[in-house]
């Protein structure tokens, strides 16, 4: 059953306005005219935008994902997507020069990657913390990838991955 109710002012609901969950085809609030762009429940805590049938944005306690790209003005540190805690409303993730991303802190630029995959930090205290395994419960590598092995014989040594195995970056020897 469909009702459909007109206003021709601001309205006040006092208590929760329930629709029905939907789907992308029949989202559960729904627009006139178009009866397959509005809002839709997704799964529990899952809110989606849907337009002309298809998910463009779903939002979940964990995640937020789209279906579609996504093009955001360029923009300086401290503007452009912004958390929004009340306290730090120029903390977020930005782009000032085409292909690149940048994140900042109250306005000063912290990271930034690039399109040719450069990775770089700022400020004093920028640190790379590489993920902790001991010998015995090594990752299973990607090409390149590196880890912190805290149990190496000769003590605690970053490694990188060949393609095959470990190796420590002191000696190029197999992590063991």
């Amino acid at each position: 059953m469909t009702t459909t109710f007109n206003f021709q002012q601001d309205i006040t609901i006092d208590g929760q306005l329930e629709i029905n969950e939907g789907f992308a085809g029949a989202p559960g609030l729904a627009f006139q005219g178009e009866l397959n762009t509005g809002i839709a429940s997704t799964g529990p805590g899952e809110v989606s935008l849907i337009s002309l049938g298809s998910f463009i944005v779903t939002a979940a306690p964990s995640f937020v994902s789209s279906n579609v790209p996504f093009a955001a003005p360029e923009a300086a540190a401290g503007t452009g997507f912004v958390f929004k805690d009340g306290l730090s409303r120029d903390t977020g993730m930005f782009s000032d020069t085409p292909g690149e991303i940048g994140f900042s802190t109250f306005g000063v630029e912290k990271m930034r990657i690039t399109d040719s995959g450069v990775l770089s930090f700022a400020g004093v205290n920028a640190q790379v913390v590489l993920p902790l395994h001991p010998v015995l419960s090594l990752p299973t590598g990607t090409l390149g990838g590196m880890i912190f092995v805290p149990d190496e014989v000769g003590g605690p040594v970053p490694a990188y991955f060949d393609g095959l195995v470990f190796r420590r970056v002191t000696d190029g020897m197999t992590v063991a």
